[in-house]
């Protein structure tokens, strides 16, 4: 189990991805005492707290050495929470009540290029080619 900063990941099982490759997938947890939390300007933004698999990013394993996971953990959580649940949990304030912010699959890539951007500009292009790509090629379960 790999535990973050407000969040666990629990590795489940390997999926075959293409011909040779393969993804890892994991069942990601919130932190309820001390949830991983997005700091901006406007407020403060949390994933859902349910459960979730996620393959952190989606991103196509032949892209895994340009896009390395552990490089973009974080903004790769927030993305595939928003994907899944379509939105986050937002409040303006640290200690007030949270109300759930619903937010598109356009706008949660937008959103995944601004957070990495804030690492690497050429890399957040890559990312969204890379989300792209993974999105077409995700099979539907």
């Amino acid at each position: 189990m790999d535990e973050g900063v407000g969040y666990n990941l629990r590795f489940i099982r390997t999926e075959t991805w293409g011909f040779f490759w393969t993804k890892s997938i994991y069942e990601f947890t919130l932190n309820k005492e001390t949830p991983l939390t997005l700091v901006t300007e406007e407020g403060y933004f949390q994933p859902d707290q349910h459960e979730m698999e996620t393959d952190i990013g989606s991103i196509p394993p032949p892209l895994y050495n340009i896009l390395p996971h552990d490089q973009y953990r974080l903004e790769y959580l927030f993305h595939d929470s928003i994907t899944k649940h379509g939105g986050l949990w937002f409040c303006k304030v640290i200690d007030g009540v949270y109300g759930f912010k619903e937010i598109s699959y356009a706008r949660s890539n937008m959103l995944l290029k601004q957070l990495i951007a804030l690492k690497s500009k050429f890399r957040s292009y890559l990312v969204l080619v890379g989300v792209f790509i993974g999105r077409l090629t995700k099979r539907k379960k």
